[in-house]
């Protein structure tokens, strides 16, 4: 068995004893779970600031460092009895090679059970035994390390220390609800969430049919199932068409996206009251988007009963994206774009409560509550890698019977469009298509693939052979090249 030696997090061995024994137990069980979902056996030994954990498997480790409330992990390379001379002779044998031509230095860390030396002794005295075959001591940046926790039970010897995302432990916190869209900023605000112990929920407005859907619940699953152990989060689904429909037909083209946010709000409180949620979770940031000023997030906060947490309020999006390389969605959302179906035409940047009241009071009564009536929700955990990456909506090659719709507008058509292909507007053919000749092969054509792969499914289910091309313009272009 291997044994690795878990650093707490700083902000937990800060906490009274009480509510130290509350997160460590809180820790424990989460570290517990995450191992038993990959099937490793394992043993864990809580030493109050330290838990040494036995693995029968080394992917345990990497484990160990996506676990909230982990400061660092070091598996354990040596062990023996806390006694200098003893840790001297077996780091002499063992490291000799490792610092040859390298400056090193050796780091203690002794607890309070051991007597008779102080943890700098005892770095001076086994630092002297590697001395000779080192090219020199360098306490500040040395090119090796070597360092022993001395305890009662024994001392461990180690050269590695991986981090771990530090935070508390998932759950500890409450439980909150986080908007999800698919994109870089709500995976990474969740993710922001978690980190605090806060445990999650989610919730995905859908405004753009089934492949928008299982793209999105493929960037949930591939989060929770890398950070979320210790919790069984659950997706909320609301279908939110009748909601743009709505908002086309009765709101100012000016007031649409702001419109729109606030009844994400308005319903996905009444959602996290149904899933016992304390607060809403978005990945909303100041500026970065013009429902995002300050004065409309104010307008639109006043309609939920929730605390609204907006982890990522003061980031700039290079920061966002960072996290999301960091944290492994980044490529699960790289070719995800967030859809709205709504006007984009100089959309309103300082509205107030009383303005959006207004518009809002143009919708159908019961909207919301036509929204509520039908919502799906489904446990992240039974979710099927398979059916989320279906690909049978997507095609990346054309032959010569295909017939090549480009859903762009006028000016990018005019600018570049693929040899042959016909230039019909998405909303045009969102409805001319059930004219359209069943017996030959459509692929369709939108900046990213995400537009026309709503239509594709739509011509599908009525019994068409269509596809959306994979990654759009730009992914036809190269195809193009290519050809």
């Amino acid at each position: 068995m291997l044994k690795v030696l878990v650093r707490v997090a700083p902000e937990i061995n800060i906490k009274t004893p009480k509510i130290k024994a509350r997160f460590l137990r809180t820790l424990i069980r989460n570290i517990e779970d995450a191992l038993e979902a990959a099937s490793i056996q394992h043993h864990i030994d809580e030493r109050w600031s330290r838990l040494m954990v036995e693995l029968d498997s080394e992917e345990g480790v990497a484990i160990l460092t996506r676990i909230f409330g982990v400061g660092s992990v070091s598996p354990i390379e040596h062990e023996c009895e806390s006694q200098v001379d003893v840790i001297g002779d077996l780091v002499l044998s063992h490291y000799t090679e490792a610092v040859a031509g390298k400056t090193f230095c050796v780091r203690v860390k002794r607890s309070g059970a051991v007597k008779g030396i102080t943890s700098h002794e005892a770095e001076r005295l086994i630092g002297a035994r590697l001395a000779p075959h080192a090219l020199k001591v360098n306490l500040t940046k040395p090119e090796f390390k070597v360092e022993v926790e001395m305890t009662q039970h024994g001392s461990y010897i180690f050269t590695n220390r991986l981090p771990g995302p530090g935070g508390l432990p998932l759950g500890s916190q409450g439980k909150a609800l986080c908007l999800i869209s698919g994109g870089f900023d709500s995976a990474v605000a969740a993710w922001r969430m978690m980190k605090r112990g806060v445990s999650l929920d989610y919730v995905f407005c859908n405004l753009a049919g089934g492949a928008y859907e299982r793209s999105v619940l493929a960037v949930v699953k591939g989060l929770c199932e890398r950070w979320s152990h210790g919790t069984r989060p659950k997706v909320h689904v609301l279908d939110f068409s009748p909601v743009v429909k709505a908002i086309d037909e009765h709101v100012s083209p000016h007031y649409s996206q702001v419109v729109l946010k606030r009844l994400f709000y308005r319903c996905c409180s009444r959602v996290a009251d149904h899933a016992k949620a304390h607060a809403l979770v978005t990945g909303e940031a100041v500026g970065q988007v013009s429902s995002q000023t300050l004065s409309n997030l104010a307008a639109i906060d006043a309609v939920s009963n929730k605390l609204i947490l907006r982890p990522l309020i003061s980031f700039d999006k290079e920061e966002i994206l960072d996290i999301a390389r960091d944290i492994g969605t980044y490529l699960l959302c790289e070719h995800i774009q967030e859809y709205c179906a709504l006007n984009n035409k100089k959309p309103v940047t300082a509205t107030s409560v009383a303005q959006l009241d207004e518009q809002e009071s143009k919708l159908p009564e019961g909207l919301v509550d036509e929204v509520l009536d039908r919502f799906n929700t489904i446990r992240v955990a039974e979710l099927s890698n398979k059916e989320l990456m279906t690909q049978y909506l997507f095609t990346e090659e054309i032959d010569s019977d295909t017939v090549i719709i480009d859903t762009r507008d006028k000016m990018e058509y005019r600018a570049w469009h693929y040899p042959g292909a016909l230039h019909l507007p998405l909303a045009t053919a969102a409805v001319a298509y059930k004219q359209f000749d069943k017996t030959k092969r459509y692929v369709l054509v939108c900046p990213f693939g995400l537009q026309t792969a709503v239509l594709a499914e739509l011509m599908q289910k009525s019994g068409f052979e269509a596809y959306s091309f994979e990654k759009g313009a730009r992914g036809l272009m190269k195809y193009e090249k290519k050809a």
